[in-house]
């Protein structure tokens, strides 16, 4: 595990739309990271990135599984089983292969003998010799071997996808035919609901928590194996990381329920009864001190590349302000003051800009097609990058969000209008 040289493997994208994740190019595997995220140069650092970066793109999946532009290359049903992949790994290397405990006894067939079974069957005495005519044997299963089986291939699949985090493993030798030329096959994808089968009775024959964790993980490999399309995946990521981006800010940053808030319309036909328009919906909401923080997040590349072209557009800052008066307008609703604001990634260790804080106010936006417009505070949209890798370590819970500082952020729009 000394010296892999991990940070060799990993990039950054270029833009927004650019591919995020693993990616097997030449029989290597390669990790592209999303903007603004600083890679660790440290291999244990790197390591847990990119984990990380794994998990968050599973974060994406569930984001919105209905979308056709999200996914590339991403499991269609389940999600890629990184802490599953971790943890038979793992294991693997600390105790082996499983060994079942569900054998079967017979009497005078091939096996080890267990003589206590033996001593209790029926015997008769020749002189001064007790004969037992029926020996007790013990046999596993063909289940119990076919289980070991399975654990040696959800190892090798393993050590395909991330065995290049731990540096050389042996491989366990597999009697199923574990060729990954194989794994493409519809074939293959069949044998997978038989073994699923296999490791569901063992489940409920077993008491061993350690042996049920090995089972739990086992099955969850099998299931990213099974896709009806076939085992196919070589890589694993997306093109669309605005989602994952958005579900972090929304974690890390959000305390409110966001339903509460929708602007709508309502349509009012001659002769018909009135019906609304789908309602508008923000990102995340941030309630603190009786004030209202609106922020979209904008997995945009202006906090890599500082050109203007990559700035949110007018459509955006027309959302913002409608959200913010919806709020503003609806006696419902009583803050002192409502902000709001953009967050778009960015590197603080390497920026255009000269920057070097976790979070930073850059400016804001404003509209020309309402009266008085900038009367009010939220008619000014804050632009605040964050950094990229200190947001992903605050929803992987490996650092403590600084609130305060996203806050001061924020109200700084309120100095320089």
């Amino acid at each position: 595990m000394n010296n892999l040289n991990l940070r060799k493997r990993c990039f950054n994208t270029i833009n927004g739309k650019s591919f995020v994740g693993l990616r097997f190019e030449d029989n290597q595997a390669l990790v592209y990271f999303p903007l603004g995220y600083n890679i660790p140069s440290d291999d244990n650092e790197c390591r847990i990135s990119i984990l990380n970066l794994l998990k968050s793109i599973n974060l994406s999946k569930k984001m919105d599984d209905t979308s056709n532009n999200f996914g590339v290359n991403v499991g269609e049903f389940y999600e890629f089983p990184v802490n599953s992949f971790l943890w038979i790994i793992n294991d693997y290397l600390s105790n082996g292969l499983y060994k079942s405990v569900n054998v079967k006894y017979s009497q005078n067939g091939s096996g080890k003998i267990n003589w206590k079974r033996t001593f209790n069957t029926n015997f008769f005495v020749s002189g001064t010799n007790v004969i037992y005519p029926k020996f007790v044997v013990t046999k596993n299963s063909y289940e119990a071997n076919l289980i070991t089986e399975i654990q040696a291939l959800c190892v090798n699949i393993s050590i395909y996808y991330i065995g290049f985090l731990f540096g050389r493993i042996k491989r366990p030798a597999c009697c199923l035919k574990c060729e990954f030329d194989f794994l493409n096959s519809n074939e293959f994808c069949k044998n997978i609901r038989y073994y699923i089968s296999v490791i569901d009775k063992e489940f409920l024959n077993i008491f061993d928590d350690h042996k049920k964790t090995i089972l739990i993980n086992m099955k969850k490999i099998l299931l990213f194996c099974s896709d009806k399309n076939g085992f196919k995946l070589k890589d694993f990521g997306i093109s669309y990381y605005e989602y994952a981006f958005q579900a972090m800010v929304d974690y890390v940053f959000g305390n409110c329920d966001v339903t509460k808030y929708f602007p709508y319309s309502t349509w009012h036909i001659l002769n018909r009864k009135a019906f609304r328009n789908t309602s508008l919906k923000p990102d995340t909401l941030l309630e603190a001190f009786n004030k209202l923080y609106i922020l979209d997040s904008k997995y945009y590349s202006y906090g890599v590349t500082g050109k203007e072209d990559n700035l949110p557009h007018t459509d955006s800052v027309q959302k913002q302000i409608t959200y913010a008066d919806h709020v503003f307008y609806n006696n419902q609703y009583s803050y002192d003051k409502i902000f709001n604001a953009f967050i778009i990634p960015y590197n603080k260790y390497n920026n255009p800009f000269g920057f070097n804080k976790t979070i930073q106010y850059v400016g804001f936006s404003d509209g020309s097609w309402k009266e008085n417009s900038g009367i009010n505070l939220h008619d000014h949209v804050a632009l605040i990058l964050i950094d990229t890798k200190y947001l992903m370590d605050c929803y992987f819970k490996e650092d403590v969000v600084d609130l305060k500082r996203l806050i001061d952020s924020i109200e700084e729009v309120s100095s320089t209008f």
